[in-house]
């Protein structure tokens, strides 16, 4: 089998390759569309948390002069190949010459530098914060007659998803019980503490101890009942002391009858 020998490069070549990457060298390389929106991925997906969307993403390309659309970065972003939009009817966009649009390394730095700033600012507001601000209108769409499942397909319609349950937990303040069978949980909770302190105040712990007259031993009195014993034997004893001074009286009566006589 015979042996093919390596190409040589012609030695006057090589100065002339040297003088072509040093040039190249002093310029740092610039990145495609594709390349940068993959660099700022984190960035862009912080910003669509944060309440922003791909529009809000188009805009920060644009102030620094790179034109886009926010299909082209949304494909770009999830890492679509082509797009609706093409030409004729049902054909996609193949985004192949607009990913592949250069920008100069200085913009491009400069344009990651805005996302990473960006991507800590948040626009909008969460789902408990919407509702708080739209508290109004709902409570009149339930004074009409209005369920929480018509106020979440309002709200489905207008492009914010979120269930009848959560709108009722949030609209009721109930922020520990984001789900509906766990908010009437803790009302029923509430209402057992409330009974049992109540009842709690009414009970008398103290008792003491009493002989059995049958058996000799010590049995528990309830303290309420040896209050009405206390109450009893006083008026007993009350009774006795008036009837004594009833009898001494009529005694010194008779007395000074039979003196006088």
């Amino acid at each position: 089998m015979t042996k093919v020998s390596q190409q040589l490069t012609n030695p006057d070549a090589v100065e002339l390759i040297a003088q072509s990457l040093l040039e190249k060298a002093s310029t740092p390389r610039p990145l495609s569309l594709s390349e940068l929106l993959r660099k700022v991925k984190p960035s862009i997906t912080k910003m669509l948390k944060n309440g922003h969307t791909y529009s809000d993403v188009v805009e920060v390309l644009a102030s620094y002069e790179v034109m886009t659309t926010a299909s082209v970065v949304e494909a770009i972003h999830t890492e679509v190949k082509k797009i609706k939009g093409g030409k004729g009817k049902g054909k996609d966009k193949d985004l192949s010459a607009e990913a592949e649009v250069l920008i100069e390394a200085s913009i491009a730095e400069s344009i990651i530098k805005a996302f990473e700033s960006q991507a800590s600012v948040r626009k909008g507001l969460t789902k408990e914060e919407l509702v708080v601000r739209l508290r109004e209108p709902i409570e009149k769409m339930l004074a009409a007659h209005y369920t929480y499942e018509d106020i979440s397909k309002v709200m489905e319609s207008c492009g914010v998803q979120i269930s009848p349950t959560t709108i009722k937990s949030y609209y009721q303040g109930k922020k520990r019980f984001p789900n509906l069978e766990n908010a009437e949980l803790e009302s029923e909770v509430t209402d057992a503490t409330e009974s049992l302190a109540v009842a709690s105040k009414n009970l008398k712990p103290s008792s003491k101890k009493k002989v059995s007259s049958e058996s000799g031993s010590l049995i528990d009195t309830p303290s309420n009942e040896l209050k009405a014993t206390s109450f009893k034997d006083s008026r007993l004893i009350s009774s006795e002391s008036k009837r004594l001074r009833e009898s001494s009286l009529s005694e010194e009566e008779d007395l000074e009858k039979e003196f006088n006589l």
